[in-house]
């Protein structure tokens, strides 16, 4: 069985692997030198109030250098969402304007009374008008049936047969293809922001702050029992 797979690890591999692999060299690097802090036996070098500002130093000069070697990481996350996020902006617009000339302006001469039929005729009647469409490639008719249809109110029994002919009418303009681009743009865009939180969640074990987590919860545990 397939399990969730993060957008992250998906669409920006080498960046998921690089800011893992900073966190770990750099929180190795915390580690090597909080340990010059103590004797073997545990005990503190120092006196607590320049051991506190040793450790302190020791994690904001890691964090800084992780920070640095991971600001290329944040920088494409964000170029990356603001891009995917253009896209879809600008990713439906009006079937219209994928019309020729000449078929815009047989869609103008034709517009009211298509819209009068879609408001009029029954469902059968316009499935079946739609679908002559189709067959003849009649790109303006099947601009209004699909601009009139899709606005139509759909009671319980005709709701099937013009949602289906909406469908087919949608796809002359390319409508599925659009709705599979839209699904990898938004796909993009929660990858993108996820790179951004995975920088942040690695610089917790870099920082201190992932075992200070780890702290408080063990606190907590045993404050249970």
């Amino acid at each position: 069985m397939n399990g969730y797979v993060n957008p992250a690890d998906e669409l920006f591999p080498a960046a998921t692997a690089a800011i893992e692999d900073a966190a770990t060299r750099h929180a190795e690097r915390v580690a090597r030198e909080r340990a010059k802090l103590v004797r073997s036996d545990g005990s503190p070098v120092y006196a607590i109030q320049e051991h506190q500002e040793r450790e302190a130093a020791i994690l904001a000069d890691a964090g800084a250098a992780y920070d640095a070697e991971t600001a290329r990481h944040l920088t494409m996350a964000d170029d990356a969402r603001e891009k995917a996020e253009a896209e879809l902006v600008t990713l439906d617009g009006d079937p219209f304007d994928r019309l020729t000339a000449d078929e815009q302006a047989k869609a103008s001469a034709r517009q009211t009374f298509v819209k009068e039929d879609c408001e009029t005729l029954t469902a059968d009647e316009l499935v079946r008008l739609a679908r002559a469409a189709l067959v003849a490639k009649d790109r303006a008719g099947c601009y209004l049936f699909l601009r009139y249809l899709a606005r139509r109110p759909r009671a319980t029994g005709d709701a099937a047969g013009l949602a289906t002919v909406v469908r087919d009418l949608g796809e002359v303009f390319g409508a599925g293809e659009r709705g599979e681009k839209r699904r990898g743009l938004e796909r993009k865009v929660e990858a993108a922001k996820s790179l951004k939180g995975r920088v942040d969640m690695a610089r917790r074990r870099v920082d201190g702050r992932h075992a200070q987590m780890e702290a408080g919860l063990r606190r907590q545990l045993a404050g249970m029992f």
